[in-house]
């Protein structure tokens, strides 16, 4: 994609951008919702962390549209399951 400033075009592809983010805040809050009651709340939300972390970095270098979008889709991802593997520690573990 060309370099515009035709709004129509930019905020077309803007939405896709969102969306792919949202749609990988869904998904990560379903598969890493599971994988924190297999394999621990510490574990799932490490890695949930260095997920959305290591991609938020690879965001910076993208160099098209498609790159952005699935670095934005893996850093919804890491952060849908650091918001359910986060609420449930603290759930756990808030003292009454």
């Amino acid at each position: 994609l060309a370099q515009t400033n035709d709004r129509t075009i930019i905020t077309q592809y803007g939405s896709y951008i969102l969306s792919s983010f949202l749609l990988g805040w869904m998904a990560g809050g379903i598969v890493l919702g599971f994988a924190s009651d297999k394999y621990g709340r510490k574990e799932t939300l490490g890695g949930s962390i260095a997920l959305f972390s290591l991609f938020s970095a690879l965001a910076g270098f993208s160099s098209d549209m498609t790159e952005l979008a699935v670095c934005r889709f893996a850093i919804g991802f890491g952060i849908g399951g650091t918001m359910v593997s986060m609420s449930v520690y603290l759930a756990e573990n808030w003292p009454d």
